[in-house]
């Protein structure tokens, strides 16, 4: 929550207000996801997310993306600049783009 406190407070926004407390622009990690899978016997996922950062991060720890399904949220005053920071700074799939899944090869409509 302090990330939230410096973003109100001085003007940073949620990528910058991480780096100001000298964290990353994304602290998860993926082991835990890794092994739950395992112990289910999943070892391909079909996986909601519009941040291809977690695409490649859970291939990397040698889980099957077999596609992304794009989650749509409106955009409104009060999440631009949120949305629009995360598409930029961390490359966040947003509006028309978002229906791209250029990271598992597909493409949806």
């Amino acid at each position: 929550m302090a990330s939230s406190f410096i973003s109100d407070k001085k003007g940073a926004d949620t990528v910058e207000a991480n780096w100001l407390l000298g964290f990353p622009d994304d602290l998860r990690q993926y082991g835990e996801a890794k092994a739950l899978l395992a112990a289910l016997g999943i070892s391909a996922i079909h996986l909601m997310t519009n941040k291809p950062r977690k695409i490649e991060a859970l291939k990397s720890q040698g889980i099957d993306v077999i596609d992304r399904i794009a989650l749509h949220t409106g955009e409104n005053q009060q999440n631009f600049r949120y949305l629009r920071t995360k598409a930029e700074k961390t490359g966040h799939f947003t509006g028309g783009a978002m229906s791209q899944n250029k990271a598992c090869g597909q493409t949806y409509n």
